[in-house]
Parts: C-alpha cells; sequence; structure tokens
C-alpha cells in the first residue's frame, strides 16, 4: 500500500514537470497558433487580459506622442497562427511608420473572448486612467455578441466612484450592479475567519510543498491537459457522430445567440458610443475579417442573419460612427486550424495580420479621417 502511494506521488510529480512547456490559454487558441503581447520597458503597443492593463494605461500616459488611437477587441487581435521569430500583429503593422516624424500611435488591448460589455469596461479604464484617445477602433463580429457574462478581472480594476463622471443617462446599472456583486464577495470571504486561517495554513503547506518540489507548480497545467484531452475526445465523437446523422437529416442547424444576450451587448455598444461621442472620440468600426469558404464549406453562422446585423448596425450609427468592412481581406491559405482539425473562421497568420494593418492604415489614411476633428 505504501509502495502504491509512494509510486503515484512520483508519477504524480514527474507528470506536472512535463507540463512546463504546456499553455492552455495558447492551446485555446487553435492549433499552432499563439498568442503576442508588445509590452515592455519603453514600447507599449498591445496587451493581453487585464493582469497589466492599468500599467499599460500608465504607459500610454506617459508616451509623448500628438494623437493616441486605441482598438479594443477579441483574441484575433494578439493570435498569429504558425508564428515564426519576427512575425508582428497588425498593431506593430499599423504603427510602422516610413518618416521620422512619429505624431500618431495606435494601442491595442485585447483579451480572449470578448463580449461588448468587456469592451465597454476596458475602454471605462482607459477615461479612469485619464487617458482621451482622439480615435477607437473596434472589431465587430457576430460572435462577440453571443459572449457571456462579463470578465470579472478587469470588473475588479474599476473604481466605482469613477461612474460619478458620467452622464446619469447612460445604461451602465449593468456594470455596476455587476461590481457590487463582486465586492460582496469580497466582503463575505474577508468577514470569514475561520476561512482565512485555513487558506493561510494551506498557503504555507503548498508554498513549502512547491520549493522542495517545483514541478508540482505545473499541477494546474496537467488539469487543463486532462481536462482538455477528454474535452477533445468526446467533441470528436459527437461530431462524427453528428456528421453521420446529419447525411439523415440535412437541415443545418447554426450556433444560436439568445434575444437577452444580444440585447444585453448591443446595448453596450450603444452605451459605449455615447460615451466615446462625449468624450469627443471619433469611433471607427469594422467588420472583423473571416475566413472565405472553400467550395463545398458551410458558414458557421446564418450568413443571411450574420449580414442583416451588420447592416441594420451600419444604418442606426452611421450619423456618430465610420464603418468599414474587412470581411474578405486575408485569403483562405492564411488561416489556422482548431484543435479538432477543423478550418479556424477566427485566427490567421502573421500574413493576415499585414493585411489587417495595413487596411487598418489605409483607413486612417482617407480624407474622411484626416478631415474629421
Amino acid at each position: 500500500m505504501l509502495l502504491a502511494l509512494l509510486s503515484g506521488t512520483i508519477l504524480l510529480y514527474f507528470l506536472c514537470g512535463s507540463q512546463s512547456d504546456f499553455h492552455p490559454e495558447n492551446f485555446g487558441q487553435g492549433r499552432e497558433t499563439s498568442g503576442r503581447e508588445v509590452f515592455r520597458e519603453g514600447n507599449c503597443e498591445s496587451v493581453i487580459g487585464a493582469e497589466k492593463v492599468l500599467e499599460f494605461f500608465q504607459c500610454i500616459k506617459n508616451e509623448k506622442i500628438d494623437k493616441k488611437y486605441l482598438i479594443i477587441g477579441a483574441s484575433q487581435l494578439h493570435s498569429i497562427n504558425k508564428m515564426q521569430p519576427g512575425d508582428q500583429l497588425a498593431v506593430e503593422v499599423f504603427n510602422k511608420n516610413p518618416s521620422a516624424k512619429k505624431d500618431f500611435k495606435l494601442y491595442q488591448v485585447s483579451t480572449p473572448n470578448a463580449n461588448f460589455n468587456d469592451i465597454l469596461v476596458i475602454y471605462l479604464l482607459s477615461l479612469q486612467s485619464n487617458i482621451r484617445f482622439s480615435k477607437v477602433i473596434l472589431p465587430f463580429v457576430h460572435d462577440d455578441l453571443r459572449e457571456y457574462p462579463m470578465q470579472d478581472q478587469f470588473l475588479k480594476k474599476i473604481d466605482r466612484r469613477f461612474f460619478g463622471l458620467i452622464k446619469p443617462n447612460h445604461k451602465i446599472s449593468e456594470i455596476e450592479s455587476a461590481i457590487t456583486s463582486l465586492n460582496e464577495d469580497k466582503r463575505l470571504a474577508d468577514g470569514d475567519t475561520k476561512l482565512n486561517n485555513q487558506s493561510v495554513i494551506e498557503e504555507f503547506i503548498e508554498s513549502k510543498l512547491i520549493f522542495f518540489f517545483p514541478a508540482l507548480s505545473y499541477r494546474g497545467r496537467l488539469s487543463a491537459r486532462i481536462s482538455i484531452t477528454f474535452e477533445y475526445f468526446f467533441t470528436n465523437l459527437f461530431q462524427s457522430l453528428y456528421k453521420t446523422f446529419s447525411k439523415i437529416n440535412s437541415e443545418i442547424r447554426y450556433p444560436n445567440i439568445s434575444e437577452n444576450t444580444l440585447k444585453w451587448n448591443l446595448d453596450a455598444f450603444d452605451t459605449f458610443i455615447r460615451i466615446a461621442s462625449d468624450q469627443k472620440t471619433q469611433i471607427i468600426v469594422y467588420r472583423q475579417p473571416i475566413r472565405p469558404l472553400k467550395k463545398g464549406e458551410t458558414f458557421y453562422f446564418d450568413r443571411i442573419q450574420y449580414d442583416e446585423l451588420f447592416h441594420r448596425t451600419v444604418d442606426t450609427y452611421k450619423k456618430q460612427v465610420l464603418f468599414f468592412d474587412l470581411d474578405n481581406i486575408v485569403p483562405t491559405d492564411y488561416w489556422g486550424e482548431t484543435n479538432l482539425g477543423q478550418p479556424d473562421i477566427f485566427h490567421f497568420t502573421a500574413i493576415g495580420h499585414r493585411l489587417l494593418g495595413q487596411n487598418l492604415k489605409s483607413i486612417f489614411s482617407r480624407n474622411e479621417i484626416q478631415n474629421l476633428k
């Protein structure tokens, strides 16, 4: 019995150690797709997630640039398929200025699976940091409209007193209530002395174990690896069964977006536009590139609804927002694959980033952009 326990412990230790190079956050982006951020001393161009977002905004604030632009979005902005040394994000391509004069710069904040409420919170954090961007760019993609709920890690960084600076007619009650809920959870946890004492003891034991057995620090990655392996197996099995039965029933079933979630995200989009307009910030929205179909492939969503929603949004906000359609700018050959080996419709190679960066730069060089205050 003791020998079996010892053998199991040793096996667990070595299995944990074998996961040192495994990053589950990258795995979720798809096969051979990696995240890239450009945020180091002396250069702040892009940041991923909430952990360093306030430091990033402080870095932006300190930079002596006349015109500061911000782009906020999801993982397409920071993911590169088959990344090689020297590959760059679209934001880096945009910021390449052949002239010596560098009077403008684009900054990027992105987070995986962002919805428009997350994007609104990120923008509020920039205002809280006392930065006023002259232009803000948003990618518009149908998938962001079905993401729910908000990401807590951004909410935790908002100072609730900041809401007093925002006009009361803006619909931010959802954000305020979410922050209240987070603060209440924290208050209850802080008030539970017994739980806190137990946590201190557990953290002490854990730190000592990791000190003497460093590989144990990767046990979370081992757990993620096991979870992903099972998910991969069962999803693959489900897809195989679905393909078999879909031959019997040829009806196409598209992903569903609930009316409540759609309205919740569109309300956030509306609030973003109203607040940014109050700040005299020019708003630019582009339809996010998506992988063009090959012969025999089916679009991932109901294409008619997909197009109608974008065009309806353009009609609603065309007086306040400049819209551009970049849907088909990246050819099919420059996209990645999902973890199941299916075409990845959201993440492309460095060539895709170059095309996106060049198109964004072209948008900014057009007369309608230059002439708007």
